[in-house]
């Protein structure tokens, strides 16, 4: 999508406007890096515009109908898509059980009336035994909701004041024109109430779904997600319901509550400001209407979503329940009534014959409908495959990427002992290959426009400009340095550069953990295994997701910073609030770090470029300087290591020169780990 095309309509020589040469430039660039793509023009001020002044020229102009009618489009095809198989599955299993009931009725249609009723009296013991079975079972699921619902109300009790609490000290560090501005306070309100909100979240998703998971292992018939995504207002099999029960319930808890009880509350505070003339209205006045009015309006906001919550939850054991007691009345009827027909065409010669016609109706009749679903879940992949872009291409935006496995192995044969590796962690977007350029003093990464590297790029001192890719055997193989970031989505890529700083200090470009790829969280771990020191970067505040993955990598036990990037957007408040956060964030986890930084790539290289010094609160400087100290550290050492192991092989080297190399090669092995 192609924004801001309001600010560029200024003509270019061939008669077009700017924004149109520019589009040209991206519809190229999407040709080839991401064929499937469709390319949209938008301004979002003309359409606003437009849709305020009733402007129907304007509107269309403004490129948002298009934009909508694509994601309408795309959002129908998915759904449709995910429909479409799951209806599929339930017609495959339903032709699988009528199947099984013919084979029966088939093999009793052949049995003799002796026979016959031995069958019967044995199968109404069995059912009426499993009659009860089940009704014990319907019961026990149906307890269980009930104390899963008290239990949640239970846990909710103290989620208001819990949140409420967090709420208050977050606001009393704010600035005032923060908590007046809404788009900035509704900012500053999720990112407090998130995390409590995910952590709630996590909770009840994991013991409901592991409790219905058991449920539904024993019934496999009973579609927990389904009867969970149904019972929660979501559409099964799409969003986070395609993934699993657990990711389900979490996610519709927290978008729920961010969207419910959260906006209600800033709702509120917005309210209170706008009761009141400008500059009337301060932190002393919200302060008492937030306890006298607001707080206490929230918990009982956040208790009626808790309770809401804990009713649905409980509905989706009594859904369970009504599946087993349905399970429960059929059987009877299912076990004893084939028995009793193929009695009473044993007894009647001409009924016998009408049954076995019948069976024989039946059993071509499923094998039309058996070929019938084949062909419709052919024609079914065949539509999916034109509407879809292949699987790898939507998950890392190159062709075939996905399909390329990681070789560890061949990744730890291919890395040096001696180097001092420090390993670039972070999510999506986080400013990994701006980080590495400011820190390497020049652009050695391009990534825009492009989904970031599948596997790791590590960047160390060169002659001169050089690139290489890991092959196979742990050998690095020459390549062109413009084919650099297109060969790692295949495999591990080095490049080598004329840079300042120590010569044996590598950075590594770890892959994004969240980037979709199936193995980029392994991949990003392998590096940081093999890595002599971390930096992690986060933006704004850092995710769940990215503290459990340093919560991982601290395992390692390896010195460990962090930067808090593109920070160059924030006030001065907000970026000593995003640091406090982190940190209150990493102790609660239990992960130590030595440092966290505060930096911005852009300005840094800005300021390289206009000769001017970086803004004050940046920090890339001190980051540099500090990586640059302990890689240096490390070499000082590896030094003195050196020197020690050629003194301790001198003496053999007098008694017998010929075993003075094994002896080195020994001491040299002690050190370095390895033949």
């Amino acid at each position: 999508m192609q924004t801001k095309i309001d600010l560029w309509r200024m003509p270019e020589g061939d008669g077009g406007t700017a924004w149109e040469a520019a589009r040209a430039r991206i519809v190229e660039r999407a040709a080839r890096y991401a064929p499937e793509a469709e390319v949209y023009s938008v301004s979002a001020h003309d359409y606003a515009v437009g849709m305020l002044e009733g402007d129907a020229a304007l509107v269309e102009a403004s490129g948002f109908p298009a934009l909508l009618a694509g994601l309408d489009r795309s959002l129908e095809a998915r759904a449709q898509s995910a429909r479409s198989a799951r209806t599929m599955s339930v017609l495959r299993e339903i032709t699988q059980k009528t199947a099984t009931r013919v084979r029966r009725a088939a093999a009793l249609a052949e049995s003799e009336p002796a026979a016959l009723e031995s069958e019967r009296e044995r199968a109404l013991e069995l059912v009426t035994e499993r009659e009860r079975a089940l009704g014990r079972e319907r019961e026990s699921v149906l307890r269980a909701g009930q104390e899963r619902e008290q239990w949640i109300v239970a846990q909710g009790g103290a989620l208001g004041e819990r949140t409420t609490r967090a709420l208050a000290g977050a606001i009393d560090v704010a600035d005032i024109e923060r908590i007046r501005d809404r788009s900035k306070f509704h900012s500053l309100v999720d990112a407090t109430v998130a995390p409590i909100w995910t952590a709630f979240a996590g909770d009840v998703a994991g013991h409901v779904s592991r409790a219905l998971e058991r449920i539904a292992k024993s019934r496999p018939e009973i579609r927990i997600t389904d009867l969970a995504a149904l019972r929660l207002g979501g559409e099964p099999g799409t969003g986070a319901w395609s993934r699993d029960l657990g990711s389900g319930i979490a996610s519709t808890i927290v978008l729920g509550a961010i969207g419910g009880p959260t906006v209600g509350f800033v709702y509120g505070v917005a309210r209170a400001f706008v009761a009141h003339p400008p500059g009337a209205y301060m932190k002393r006045e919200l302060g008492t209407d937030l306890y006298a009015t607001l707080f206490p309006q929230f918990e009982r906001d956040i208790a009626a979503f808790v309770e809401e919550l804990a009713r649905n939850v409980r509905g989706m054991y009594d859904d369970a329940a009504a599946s087993i007691e349905r399970e429960r009345k059929l059987a009877r009827s299912e076990t004893l009534e084939p028995i009793e027909r193929a009695l009473a065409s044993a007894r009647d010669p001409e009924a016998r014959h009408r049954a076995e016609a019948a069976l024989e109706t039946v059993v071509a009749r499923l094998g039309e409908a058996d070929a019938l679903l084949v062909a419709a879940e052919a024609q079914l992949r065949a539509t999916a495959a034109e509407r879809e872009p292949p699987a790898a291409l939507a998950r890392n935006g190159s062709e075939g990427a996905g399909a390329v496995p990681f070789d560890a192995d061949a990744y730890d044969r291919g890395l040096r002992p001696e180097r001092y590796r420090v390993v670039v962690l972070g999510a999506l977007r986080r400013g990994k290959s701006s980080f590495i350029n400011a820190v390497a003093g020049t652009r050695l990464l391009h990534d825009e426009g492009r989904s970031e590297a599948l596997f790791p790029i590590h960047v160390r001192y060169g002659e001169r400009d050089r690139a290489y890719a890991l092959e196979r055997e742990g050998v690095w193989t020459e390549i062109s340095t413009s084919a650099a970031m297109a060969a790692a989505a295949r495999s591990p890529v080095l490049i080598e550069t004329p840079w300042q700083m120590p010569r044996q200090l590598v950075l590594v470009h770890a892959p994004a953990f969240d980037s979709g790829n199936e193995e980029a969280e392994g991949i990003a771990l392998a590096a940081a295994r093999a890595a002599s020191e971390i930096v992690g970067l986060f933006s704004r505040q850092l995710s769940d997701r990215e503290l459990a993955l340093y919560a991982r990598v601290a395992e390692f036990e390896r010195p460990m910073l962090l930067a808090h990037t593109i920070a160059d957007n924030e006030s001065a408040v907000e970026r000593r609030t995003v640091v406090d956060l982190a940190g209150r964030y990493l102790r609660e986890r239990g992960i130590t770090v030595n440092r966290i930084f505060t930096i911005s790539a852009l300005d840094y290289l800005e300021a390289a470029q206009t000769k001017r010094a970086p803004a004050p609160w940046n920090e890339l400087g001190a980051l540099r300087e500090t990586l640059a100290a302990h890689a240096e550290e490390h070499m000082r050492k590896l030094a003195e290591r050196e020197r020690r192991a050629l003194e301790t092989a001198k003496p053999s080297r007098t008694v017998d020169n010929a075993g003075a190399q094994p002896t080195l090669r020994r001491a040299l092995a002690r050190f370095f780990g390895r033949a």
